[in-house]
C-alpha cells in the first residue's frame, strides 16, 4: 500500500470516528459516510463488507440509522484493524485471531461491556438491570480461583442465556466467556 493511501486511511479513520461519535443517530449522515467508506476501502481491504447489516428504503428512518450506525462502526473497527496489521491484507484473518479479534469484536472487559448495555438507548431499564446482574454472577465465576474446566461448566447456562438475547448483547456475553483462562 502507498504512503498517500496510509495517510488517507489514518485520516478517514480519525474524521470518521468524530463524525460516527457526533451524528451517529443520524440516518443520512451515516448513510453517507457508510456509502463513501466502502467505495473508498471496499477493494482495498478483504472482506471489508462481509457480515455487513442489510438497510432497505423501507425501513423506518430510526431502524435505518441504527443499521448504518452498527455498519460503519463495524467498517471502522475494521480500518483500524487494517491500520493495526501493518496496512496489509496479509495475515489479516490470523491478525484478528491473535489479537482477540473475531468478526469485529474485540475483547473486553466486563465494565466496558457493562458499559456498552448502560449506553444502549434501545434497551429498557429492566433489560439493562438483567444484564449487567448476568454479567455481574459471569465476573464472579470469572474471578473464583478454579479451574478452566470448572469455570466452563458454571458457564454454560449464561451462554444459553446470551443466545436468546438481542446480537449485540450476545456477542458482549460471549466475547466475555471466551475470557475464561
Amino acid at each position: 500500500m502507498d504512503e498517500i493511501t496510509m495517510m488517507m486511511l489514518d485520516d478517514d479513520i480519525m474524521e470518521c470516528t468524530e463524525m460516527w461519535n457526533k451524528y451517529s443517530f443520524d440516518a443520512q449522515r451515516m448513510s453517507g459516510l457508510f456509502d463513501m467508506l466502502m467505495l473508498r476501502y471496499g477493494g482495498i481491504i478483504e472482506d471489508f463488507s462481509e457480515g455487513l447489516e442489510v438497510v432497505t428504503a423501507f425501513e423506518d428512518n430510526s431502524l435505518k440509522s441504527e443499521l448504518y450506525r452498527k455498519n460503519v462502526k463495524l467498517l471502522l473497527t475494521r480500518m483500524e484493524n487494517f491500520r493495526k496489521n501493518g496496512y496489509s491484507n496479509e495475515g489479516l484473518k490470523e491478525f484478528y485471531i491473535n489479537t482477540g479479534v473475531k468478526g469485529g469484536i474485540e475483547d473486553i472487559t466486563f465494565n466496558e461491556g457493562r458499559k456498552m448495555v448502560m449506553d444502549n438507548e434501545y434497551m429498557s431499564a429492566a433489560e439493562k438491570n438483567e444484564i449487567i446482574n448476568k454479567f455481574d454472577e459471569m465476573e464472579t465465576i470469572f474471578l473464583t480461583p478454579d479451574t478452566k474446566r470448572n469455570k466452563w461448566e458454571k458457564m454454560r447456562p449464561y451462554v444459553m442465556w446470551a443466545t436468546g438475547k438481542d446480537a449485540d448483547t450476545a456477542m458482549i456475553a460471549l466475547s466475555l466467556v471466551l475470557k475464561i483462562n
